[in-house]
């Protein structure tokens, strides 16, 4: 019993000798931290107030008056240790018995001992000292390090005006010798300010059609260029076509084994490199005609598997057959940037996804892109294309008290009084209205969580949020919310959370239904929790972990990153341009200096929150959408105003016009996505999931493959 008390009161001991050696290491942490930090700001402010009262002509002088003077410290410090401790070993080396009884010749070296042993026991009795020396110095030297970072980053941002302000000057000449000289260059000019102020996409191509004449690009479509061959291997391409034409046109004869070992070698993601933006982006009116041939070519092979009788082909190896074929495709999954109000860009976006049937089945939210993802996740097609994605959807329910954001005025009010633009509640009311059934009703009867919108939708729909570091929380920094972690977490809750920027919002608990169906804080994540895209603005590698994406379509509307990634990112002529290169070295060296900045520790804290990592993400995909910004939406105003009908027709329209473009490479990205799906939901009754693990869970290896499960009981299980 004694033995157990006495270990007791060792442990005890040792935790307060532990606690107490942490405290101390803090405090000595934030002496060095204020003592170099001072150090070095009083050094380089010292020389700039003596520079400024000098002529301009003195100050080099001066800084090299300061160098030399710091030198020749460092250098007299150092030489002098140096030359002692050198002198004693010369002692030491020539020194003979007979002379040990000579004082003056013992007297230097036990000097040097002294002082050395006298030196270890202070700093094995007081290990402060030893960490404030050591602080200090690696305070001083991060410092310099950032002060150098800073000052890179000041030089990087200023070459990159520089070259965009060139860009833009040369784009003005190219404008007026078009308007001077170049009749179908003027005509060509005038068809692209048209096409942006198209209503529809039929219209738009058409007039695509006619600009691809007039820019010399109609027969782009049918040639293969030397160029294309880089980027694609089109002699296998004709071979590959040549076998599978062979094994289709055999009638009757048609050779299962043959067709399924053809098939299985060519479904797969950028196979040839049939993938590259080159071969899709240079013409304003689709793609390469024998890459779409050799996709129709892929497909309508799929279509002879799947319509094959169970004699031909037995039902449960044409399942395991797709599903294989699924899982090595991968899926395309639809990234919603952050943005505030900007964010409404996405409703047009995901309309004319939604119109062209080229809407993935995976979507993911951060921030303002929250809003539109969670409407995606517990609205129909139907619902959206009529009640959803309309003009007045923030503005309908006004008489309710129902709105995004306050007025401006109102906004700066809020901000003296609490330090946050936008009350919480209010917000929370808002997202509570419109992720609630009905949703033209005042009283709800339903209020969504993950797994509700899921079973109503089938949409895997992802939100992101990030730890608040006020809280001191010790979990994951990062959060991807979706129907499989959080499945009973409730949409309008999660929503409001992730817009809970710093500074705009205050972060917040999520809010869950619990198994007696009654509103709780989520109890395994009571911690609060703050804006998704501080974190991870675009969850790739979580989503392409947890859903087999292999494709990324990225809605970026972010004000402070379109500058530097631009609506142009995949345009062919872009990526060979100097100004690509350029932007693209300026924009590597800013991300790495603020990588440096992060590690070092250095990089500011914004109302508590650490936004350090915000800038080691990725901010673009395989296809990158960016709408033409106005100038109060570049500069980020329009981010905390509530967008009026005006706001939303542009918003919804501009996303549309955005999507575009780039629309028949999307086709071609998904089109064979798009055929195993339906084929799949063909066998097996359900809605054709992306992902290994919940793909039809209903039916399995050994079971009865002819029982085709419902939506709801595949889910269940």
């Amino acid at each position: 019993m004694g033995n157990k008390k006495r270990s007791l009161e060792d442990l005890q001991r040792a935790l307060r000798e532990e606690a107490a050696w942490k405290d101390s290491n803090r405090v000595a942490q934030f002496v060095a931290n204020v003592v170099g930090g001072s150090l070095v700001v009083l050094g380089l402010g010292s020389y700039l107030v003596n520079a400024a009262l000098v002529e301009l002509a003195d100050a080099p002088i001066r800084l090299d008056e300061y160098i030399q003077y710091g030198q020749s410290i460092a250098t007299a410090a150092g030489g002098l240790a140096i030359e002692e401790f050198w002198a004693v070993a010369h002692i030491l080396e020539g020194c003979r018995l007979e002379d040990l009884s000579d004082p003056q010749v013992v007297a230097r070296p036990l000097a040097v001992a002294a002082v050395l042993v006298v030196s270890l026991v202070l700093l094995r009795k007081y290990k402060w000292v030893g960490w404030f020396c050591g602080l200090q110095l690696m305070v001083i030297l991060q410092w310099i390090v950032a002060l150098y970072q800073m000052a890179r980053i000041l030089v990087s941002m200023s070459l990159y005006v520089v070259v965009k302000l060139l860009k833009l000057v040369l784009l003005m000449a190219r404008r007026l010798y078009v308007r001077l000289f170049g009749v179908r260059d003027k005509q060509a000019e005038a068809l692209r300010r048209l096409m942006k102020t198209t209503k529809s996409y039929r219209e738009w191509k058409q007039m695509a059609k006619y600009l691809d004449v007039l820019e010399g690009k109609d027969d782009w479509k049918t040639t293969l260029q030397p160029e294309d061959t880089e980027h694609c291997d089109f002699v296998q391409m004709r071979r590959n076509t040549e076998n599978l034409t062979r094994a289709l046109d055999a009638g009757d004869r048609v050779n299962v084994d043959e067709l399924r070992y053809i098939v299985a070698s060519l479904v797969m993601r950028d196979e040839l490199g049939v993938d590259t933006p080159s071969l899709h982006l240079e013409c304003n009116s689709g793609t390469k005609t024998a890459i779409t041939t050799y996709n129709a070519l892929v497909m309508r092979a799929l279509d002879v598997l799947a319509a094959m009788s169970n004699e031909e082909f037995p039902h449960a190896d044409k399942v395991r057959f797709f599903r294989r074929m699924k899982q090595s495709f991968g899926s395309t999954a639809l990234c919603l940037s952050g943005g505030g109000a900007i964010a409404m860009y996405h409703m047009g976006v995901i309309r004319a996804l939604l119109e062209a049937d080229v809407l993935p089945n995976v979507i993911s939210g951060s921030s303002g892109g929250s809003i539109t993802a969670a409407f995606a996740a517990c609205n129909t097609n139907e619902e959206l294309l009529t009640k959803v994605l309309v003009n007045d959807i923030s503005t309908r329910y006004f008489p309710l008290g129902i709105r995004w954001f306050p007025p401006l005025l109102e906004q700066l009010a809020h901000c003296v009084k609490t330090g946050f633009l936008v009350a919480s509640s209010e917000f929370e009311r808002t997202t509570e209205h419109y992720y609630s059934e009905p949703m033209d009703a005042e009283d709800k009867t339903t209020q969504y969580t993950f797994q509700d919108a899921f079973l109503k939708t089938g949409r895997h729909v992802c939100i992101t949020v990030s730890a608040s570091d006020i809280t001191g929380h010790k979990g994951p920094k990062k959060l991807l919310l979706s129907h499989i972690n959080t499945p009973h977490v409730l949409l309008w809750s999660a929503v409001a959370v992730s817009c809970s920027l710093p500074g705009i919002m205050k972060g917040k608990q999520l809010m869950a239904r619990d198994f007696e169906g009654n509103i709780v804080p989520y109890a395994s994540l009571s911690k609060e929790w703050v804006d998704g895209s501080i974190q991870h603005d675009l969850p790739m590698e979580t989503m392409a972990s947890g859903f087999d994406v292999t494709n990324f379509i990225v809605s970026q509307v972010n004000p402070h990153v379109v500058p530097f990634v631009g609506d142009d990112v995949d345009k062919p002529n872009f990526r060979k341009s100097m100004f690509h290169k350029l932007e693209s070295v300026i924009a590597a060296d800013v991300r790495h200096r603020l990588k440096m900045l992060a590690f070092l520790g250095l990089f500011p804290k914004i109302y508590g929150h650490q936004f350090s990592s915000y800038f080691k993400q990725n901010f673009s995909g395989n296809v990158t959408i960016i709408p033409d910004f106005g100038f109060l939406e570049a500069i980020g105003i329009k981010a905390i105003l509530n967008p009026t009908v005006q706001d939303m027709t542009q918003y919804i329209e501009g996303g549309q016009r955005a999507v575009w473009p780039k629309l028949a490479y999307i086709r071609h990205l998904c089109s064979i996505e798009k055929c195993l799906d339906r084929h799949l939901e063909q066998m097996v009754g359900a809605s054709a999931f992306s992902y290994k693990n919940w793909l039809h869970p209903g039916i399995t290896a050994g079971s009865d493959a002819g029982e085709k499960p419902s939506k709801t009981s595949a889910v269940a299980q």
